[in-house]
């Protein structure tokens, strides 16, 4: 049985719905304060041998403070959850690096 997964619910507004704010473009120095803490989440991430698989502008947050969140670790989830099986293509399609539009090969983080 799948184990229940529950994260905290973090207030704020996607990097999605900011850049549509903004005008879809960000200078370089805001981009790198914004990709950053996602950068560090993923370190922790893969250290801990799981794959995110679903990064892009609707599961980063950025919250009333300016503090950075990576969200929905949803295909992570199901990711673990067959490992014991052949390889998924769980992805998000413009987002996701090639490998994981393979059903073989090696992915990991």
């Amino acid at each position: 049985m799948a184990q229940p997964m529950v994260m905290n619910y973090v207030e704020g507004m996607t990097l999605e719905e900011y850049l549509g704010q903004v005008g879809d473009k960000l200078a370089f120095l805001e981009t790198r304060n914004i990709m950053m803490p996602v950068l560090d989440a993923l370190k922790e991430v893969h250290l801990a041998g799981i794959m995110h698989r679903d990064i892009s502008p609707d599961n980063i947050v950025i919250d009333s403070s300016g503090r950075v969140v990576l969200i929905d670790f949803g295909a992570a989830r199901q990711e673990m959850q067959q490992k014991s099986r052949g390889l998924s293509v769980i992805m998000k399609a413009g987002y996701a690096p090639e490998e994981q539009y393979r059903t073989r090969g090696e992915q990991g983080p």
